[in-house]
């Protein structure tokens, strides 16, 4: 019975880390993700591969289930401080990069419960956001938005949430997706024992997407 509420409770916990939407929460079972790596940034958010016009520095995205759908454009468009700033390109190389699982591996009843997503990206661009030549945040692209009655600050964002501000994108030249299952097994004869790894499966491929991006996130 204790083992039962065991596995109960870690697979609980392994539902609350899979994918919510286009924003891909972290997953306890990777290390260090390629978003991370590639922003050096650990509180990079993981991005499901969306198009590089999808997603862009200096802009704000209502957060959906499917997409991201940007709101408050004609501030961004409009504001002095706002239509002058324009994504600037940091890195482009064609190293390759990863997401790092833990090395680590919980069994419950002889079952591997490392079950998780991951990337492997091939090559990739970097992108901030600039006012000529100082680099901006998120803060303040939020600081500089208009404020008062019906405006995108009092009015837009609070119907919009969750919501995402971006600073920062990375964008793969070439992303593969793989899977690794979980069915993972211990056996063993006496003193000698034996473990069956979980197989890693390459699902699809995918070419310009943005996989990484920095920000502030509003829920």
């Amino acid at each position: 019975m204790i083992r039962t509420s065991l596995a109960l409770t870690i697979t609980a916990a392994l539902a609350s880390c899979q994918s919510d939407g286009v924003i891909v929460r972290n997953n306890i079972f990777i290390a260090q993700t390629a978003a991370q790596q590639a922003l050096h940034n650990s509180s990079a958010q993981n991005i499901a591969l969306v198009s590089s016009t999808e997603l862009v520095p200096g802009h704000i995205y209502k957060v959906a289930d499917n997409d991201f759908k940007e709101i408050c454009s004609a501030d961004v468009d409009q504001q002095n401080k706002l239509k002058v700033l324009a994504p600037f390109k940091t890195v482009d190389t064609q190293d390759a990069i990863a997401d790092q699982p833990r090395d680590v591996d919980v069994e419950i009843l002889g079952q591997s419960l490392a079950t998780y997503n991951s990337i492997k990206v091939k090559g990739y661009r970097t992108y901030d956001v600039r006012n000529g030549n100082q680099v901006v945040d998120a803060s303040y692209i939020l600081a500089n938005v208009k404020r008062g009655k019906e405006s995108c600050f009092d009015a837009v964002l609070p119907r919009n949430k969750p919501y995402l501000v971006v600073d920062r994108v990375a964008v793969g030249k070439e992303v593969e997706t793989w899977y690794s299952r979980g069915f993972g097994a211990s056996v063993g004869w006496g003193p000698v024992s034996a473990r069956i790894k979980p197989v890693d499966k390459q699902t699809g491929t995918k070419t310009d997407r943005v996989f990484g991006a920095t920000g502030t996130l509003v829920r």
